[in-house]
Order: structure tokens, then C-alpha cells, then sequence
């Protein structure tokens, strides 16, 4: 009996021993990498100066435009000030990122951000809000895209698409739940308590971010994350090609000529058809509570396309992302403008827009990395660029059209959704051009 006894305890002690030793567990036993932790500082840093900010900005313009007595041109003027200062935000981040850390220099452009929402809640005239645009704008343009690319050069050998797309999504959460909210609070309160407590939350998550961020995984004795990982066996032939030549790509005049144009057209798409979203609907006869709820499936759906555009370009390439976000971009704002008065199609445009809109964000960022090779860090620098020049040269004309056209803001937006067709046909030309139409991207 005492025998047995001791075969079943040996045999009980073997199977857990093999239990532990099982790959699968060995591999979830191990500790978080902290360059997820970096990702989820990057994120919240997005949030701050992106999600709230941009968001929130397109909210407010309705009630500013009513309390002050502003014109829609000059609604234009504070969105194009805001882009220029964002313009050359990007343009001197180079040497803004030598003289300070990524760190340092993030929490600065979230302080800028934050303190804008103060100077918008305490401005009462026109040269108070031309300038918190201005601090708004540099705080974007210094804290979002740049510098979170650059930190994960540093901490990212592998899954940097999907960390970009958990970052690019914080970009939407600031529109989810908040737009009702704002809404709210200014009808039942004030617009100035509504900007004080934006500046408040951005203040707040700004000290989360500045306790966990790091500059680069040396500070940490650490490497970056997927360092000295072997390739997966099951990558064919194609894919290992298309890994060894990776670092060999860089991007011709040529390849700019068709680039470059494409990324001023995405910024003048995606980020200017936002800006005037609300007020577009505001003039179609939309109520504020109806506009209220559309920001928020915007904000959803945005975020269902960020998140998901990560994991669609690592398993089927971006060449596939590229039709299934430029055709959902391009058939949303068509629906927009023939159907604004319908409320079921409108949710469908909504949906639709949103979901493609992360074009503007993860999608161009994808783009740098496929295409660019090991230029890539700065071929995102001059994308950008490119990006907002699309942003400013056109974010003053919508509401010049819309005084002449009696507030109607249809035409722009037919205009927008023509713009797309041509842009992905560009961008579609570069991939076949590079070869990776049909190559599943693994970087």
C-alpha cells in the first residue's frame, strides 16, 4: 500500500512538473514586457492630445459660433490657425525631440493642450481664441504622432502596427460618452465650466503618463520588445523575401510625387470632413441631441476601425486594408450627401465614415513603415507634413463656401468623397509598385 502510495505522489509530482514545463504555460507565466506599459502611456498621451482635443473642439464650434456672434469663416480661421500651428509643430519636432526627451517633451505638449481648453473657457473675444487655437494646435502637432512613433522604434522590434492601432484608438475614446456629456453641461451650466473640465481631465491623465513613460528600454536595462525572437516556421518563402528586404526599400521622387499628394488629400479628407461634421449637420436641420449621438457611433466605429485595422494589416497586408477603408471612407460621405435626411442612412454614413477615417491616423503611419523601409521614422516626419498642409490649405475654404452658399456645407462634402477616389489609386500604385499587393505584412 505504502508503495503504491509513493508511485501515486512520484506520478503526481511528474505530471505537474510536466505541466508546469508545457510551452504554453511557460510562455504566459513570463512577465509583461514595458513596452506594453510604454503603449499604454503613448495611448493615454493620444487621448490627451488628440482624442479630447480634436474631438471636443468640433462639440463646442456650434455654441461658440452662437454665443459669440462668430461667422462660419472665422469658425475656418480658428480650425486653420490650429493646423498651422500643428504644421509647424511637426516641421521643428526634430530639433524640438534633440533638446529634449521624448518624455519631457511629451508632458510639455500636453500641458500646451490642456492649458488651451483654460484659455478657450476664459476667452471672450477673437484674438483670445486665435490664440488658444495656437496652443492647441502646437501641443497636437508636438504630442501625438511623432513622438509615439519614435518611442516605438525604440521599444517595438515587433507588433509595432498593432500597438499604433491601441494608441490610434485612444484617439476615438475622447468621442464616446463625452460629446453627450459636454452637451450637457453646457446647456446646464456654461461653456467655461464644460472647457475647465476638459482641462482638468487632460491635467489629470498628463500625471499618469508622466509617471510611467520612459525614454528607451536602455534606461530600464531592458531590450525592445520581440529583440533576438526567432521568425515563426510556418512564414513561406514570400513573406521571409519580403522581411530580408524590409531595411533595403526607400522611397524615390517618383514614389513622392504620387505619395506625398495622396497624404495632403487624406489630411484634407479625414481631418477637415471631421472638423465640420457637426456643422454640416446643424445645417441640414439635424437636433443637437440627434448630433450628440451620431458623435458618439463616430467615435465607436472610429475606434472599431482603428483597433481592427492593426490585426487586418499583420494578416491580409495593407494593400487589402487600403480597399476596405478607402471603400467604406468614400461610400459613408457619399451616403452623407445624398441622404442627410434620412436617419437610418445617416447612421449607416456615420458608421461607414468613421470606420474609415483611421486612414488619417494608423493607416498613413502603416503606410510610412511598408513602404519606407529603414527611411521609414522619417518618411512618417515628412507624411505628416504633407498631412497637415491638407489640413491648413483647406480648412479655411468650407466655411468660406458655406457663407456663400447660404450655410450649406453638401458641396464640400461631395467634394471630399471624389478627392478619395483618386487617393487610392495613388496609394494602391505604390504597394504594386513596391511588390506587396499580395504579401502578408509581418512587421
Amino acid at each position: 500500500m505504502r508503495q503504491n502510495d509513493s508511485q501515486i505522489i512520484h506520478g503526481s509530482v511528474s505530471a505537474a512538473a510536466a505541466v508546469q514545463s508545457h510551452p504554453y504555460l511557460r510562455i504566459h507565466r513570463k512577465k509583461m514586457h514595458y513596452a506594453w506599459v510604454i503603449c499604454i502611456a503613448c495611448t493615454l498621451m493620444m487621448y490627451c492630445n488628440s482624442g479630447i482635443t480634436d474631438g471636443m473642439f468640433s462639440v463646442y464650434s456650434p455654441f461658440i459660433l452662437e454665443k459669440y456672434s462668430i461667422s462660419n469663416t472665422q469658425i475656418s480661421l480658428l480650425m486653420t490657425v490650429k493646423s498651422v500651428s500643428s504644421l509647424l509643430a511637426v516641421i521643428f519636432s526634430g530639433i524640438y525631440y534633440k533638446r529634449y526627451s521624448l518624455r519631457i517633451g511629451g508632458l510639455a505638449a500636453t500641458i500646451l493642450c490642456g492649458s488651451s481648453f483654460v484659455v478657450f473657457g476664459f476667452a471672450d473675444r477673437m484674438p483670445i481664441f486665435l490664440l488658444a487655437s495656437v496652443m492647441l494646435g502646437l501641443g497636437n502637432g508636438l504630442g501625438t504622432n511623432i513622438p509615439i512613433t519614435m518611442l516605438y522604434g525604440l521599444w517595438f522590434n515587433e507588433k509595432r502596427k498593432l500597438a499604433m492601432s491601441i494608441t490610434t484608438f485612444a484617439g476615438s475614446i475622447g468621442l464616446i460618452g463625452l460629446p453627450q456629456l459636454i452637451t450637457h453641461i453646457i446647456e446646464g451650466a456654461s461653456m467655461r465650466t464644460a472647457f475647465l473640465m476638459n482641462a482638468a481631465l487632460v491635467f489629470a491623465v498628463m500625471l499618469i503618463v508622466f509617471a510611467i513613460m520612459r525614454n528607451k528600454p536602455e534606461d530600464m536595462g531592458l531590450k525592445p520588445y520581440g529583440a533576438g525572437t526567432e521568425q515563426p516556421k510556418d512564414i513561406n518563402a514570400s513573406e521571409s523575401k519580403y522581411a530580408e528586404k524590409a531595411d533595403e526599400r526607400e522611397l524615390s521622387r517618383h514614389d513622392w510625387l504620387f505619395l506625398a499628394p495622396s497624404c495632403v488629400a487624406i489630411g484634407i479628407i479625414c481631418c477637415t470632413s471631421y472638423s465640420f461634421f457637426t456643422l454640416f449637420l446643424k445645417n441640414e436641420g439635424v437636433s443637437s441631441a440627434v448630433i450628440a449621438g451620431l458623435l458618439t457611433v463616430t467615435g465607436v466605429s472610429v475606434g472599431a476601425g482603428k483597433l481592427s485595422y492593426g490585426w487586418l494589416a499583420d494578416r491580409f497586408g495593407s494593400y487589402i486594408c487600403n480597399r476596405i477603408y478607402f471603400g467604406a471612407l468614400i461610400s459613408g460621405i457619399t451616403l452623407l450627401t445624398l441622404c442627410a435626411h434620412n436617419k437610418h442612412i445617416l447612421f449607416i454614413a456615420t458608421v461607414l465614415m468613421g470606420f474609415g477615417s483611421p486612414l488619417g491616423s494608423v493607416g498613413f503611419v502603416s503606410w510610412a513603415w511598408d513602404l519606407g523601409g529603414h527611411m521609414s521614422a522619417e518618411a512618417i516626419r515628412k507624411m505628416q507634413i504633407a498631412l497637415y498642409v491638407g489640413m491648413m490649405a483647406f480648412s479655411f475654404i468650407p466655411g468660406v463656401v458655406a457663407d456663400l452658399c447660404g450655410g450649406s456645407y453638401r458641396g464640400m462634402y461631395m467634394l471630399y468623397a471624389i478627392l478619395g477616389i483618386p487617393t487610392f489609386l495613388a496609394i494602391q500604385y505604390l504597394y504594386r509598385r513596391k511588390g506587396l499587393s499580395k504579401i502578408r505584412q509581418s512587421m
